[in-house]
């Protein structure tokens, strides 16, 4: 995307209209709907297998009315909508924003009820489509990017091709779900929707566990409304955040998957000491990814730009830009890790309203941070305030779990993390020094000196004892089962 539309007008226009139905899939795709829908689900499957089919179906017809009728309503107030969040673009790009907008709303509607289905399938043991059908938005992309790429076309026309191909890939993932549930499950088919209880519950549930998994891409938000009243920003911001979800999905995966179930079993048995061990050692692990991480990202920003994106209509500029932006947010990723976890325990243990809250904060903190450090420090400054607003999500769960009583420190925890700092220190003095002596002109010397950084980190983080060469061990042999 970035070599076929750079960063400028169109460019700002194609990816502002992206931020909505991108970031309903982003978060579903990290198991937004899951909270709302598996317990329910699960729970009526032991019981009643056909009442739990039943409410399957319902939840499923249910949402595809409430999808329509959003949809059918962000279309017809798309201007609205596009000078709302996006109040800083004019003139073409205003324009063209709304246009592409109407055009990848179909995405929002696909991926929404496509991970309704995901959440059926992943309950009755169905994983791998419920896996690799959403990689179907990224192959739809790339062909069609590829394709623009070599066509003799204007960038506006571009921008409408690669809107509508986003649409399309919405339709196509849900298409593949729907024919996965016919499949294996007969039963499966639309019905007349009915709001029964565990209907209302699940409909009444979703907004709420949507917003909280969502507090990341709901705090980038933010900071794409300050970001449209700076020339490319809004590209240079979609950039670098991509980059900066991709070691925040270790963190997901961490919370989704492992701390969920967990706590779940723990707070139903008001076991506190369990979840407190739990929770720790969640932290600790996404910590260990996370901390040097943010520290790779933000010496290796403008390596990582030069060559992976510095080409086509991606100038130096855009790459100073770019690399400026991912460096504000790698400053926020443990902080966002944190969240990640923290967030999970908040959501099990207090009331739904307690959960959004700490998102509103992290929103709030963002856009008017934002909005202030954008005329000292433009893009940088806008980035800073994503990780000043991911910060103070993290901290105001802890001080809800804190004063629920959900949250101790275990013994030993500050040494962990501050082993951790330290050997990010050490791995970071020695990629600095890599990048002053050999520096980074290709993917091959870009993959060396993250190897090479890899290599320190782990030896540094077992001279400090951050981790063990049994900790290694482990991790080595669940990679390989999972």
């Amino acid at each position: 995307m970035a070599q076929v539309l750079g960063a400028g007008p169109v460019s700002d226009a194609v990816l502002a209209a992206f931020w909505i139905p991108n970031a309903v899939r982003r978060t579903l795709a990290e198991g937004g709907l899951n909270p709302a829908f598996i317990p329910n689900y699960s729970r009526l499957l032991a019981k009643n297998p056909e009442k739990a089919h039943g409410f399957a179906m319902a939840a499923f017809s249910g949402l595809l009315v409430v999808l329509l009728a959003v949809a059918a309503i962000l279309e017809v107030f798309a201007s609205a909508l596009a000078f709302l969040f996006f109040p800083g673009l004019e003139g073409e790009a205003a324009v063209l924003a709304v246009t592409y907008m109407r055009l990848s709303l179909p995405l929002m509607v696909g991926t929404s009820l496509a991970a309704n289905l995901a959440a059926v399938l992943l309950t009755e043991r169905r994983i791998a489509v419920a896996a690799l059908a959403p990689n179907v938005v990224h192959i739809v992309m790339i062909v069609t990017l590829i394709a623009v790429g070599y066509a003799a076309l204007a960038q506006p026309e571009q921008g409408w091709w690669v809107a509508a191909a986003v649409g399309f890939s919405g339709v196509v993932h849900l298409a593949i779900l729907v024919v996965a549930m016919r499949r294996y499950f007969p039963w499966f088919r639309l019905v007349h929707p009915q709001l029964s209880r565990d209907v209302r519950i699940f409909l009444k549930a979703t907004v709420p566990t949507v917003l909280i998994v969502g507090t990341a891409q709901t705090t980038i938000l933010a900071a794409t409304f300050a970001a449209s009243f700076l020339p490319s920003a809004v590209s240079w911001l979609y950039y670098a955040e991509h980059l900066f979800h991709v070691p925040l999905g270790f963190a997901a995966a961490i919370a989704g998957l492992v701390v969920l179930p967990q706590l779940s079993a723990l707070s139903a048995e008001e076991n506190k000491e369990g979840c407190h061990r739990a929770q720790n050692h969640a932290v600790e692990l996404s910590l260990l990814f996370s901390i040097p991480a943010a520290a790779g990202l933000f010496l290796l920003a403008r390596p990582i730009m030069e060559v992976l994106f510095e080409r086509g209509a991606f100038t130096a500029e855009d790459t100073i830009g770019a690399s400026l932006a991912l460096q504000g947010l790698a400053l926020g990723l443990p902080f966002a890790a944190l969240g990640k976890i923290v967030s999970q325990t908040v959501f099990v243990v207090s009331p739904l309203r307690m959960a959004g809250l700490t998102s509103i904060i992290g929103v709030v903190t963002t856009l008017v941070l934002a909005l202030l450090l954008s005329w000292p420090l433009e893009i940088f400054g806008i980035t800073l305030a994503v990780s000043c607003g991911l910060a103070a999500h993290a901290l105001s769960c802890v001080v809800i779990l804190n004063k629920a009583g959900f949250w101790r420190v275990s013994t030993g925890f500050h040494r962990t993390v501050a082993s951790h700092v330290s050997a990010s220190l050490v791995m970071g003095l020695g990629v600095f020094g890599y990048l002053r002596f050999v520096g980074v002109e290709s993917v091959f010397s870009l993959l060396t000196v993250c190897v090479f950084g890899a290599v320190v980190f782990v030896g540094a983080a077992v001279m400090f004892g951050a981790v063990s060469a049994r900790d290694l061990a482990a991790l080595w042999r669940h990679g390989k089962r999972d």
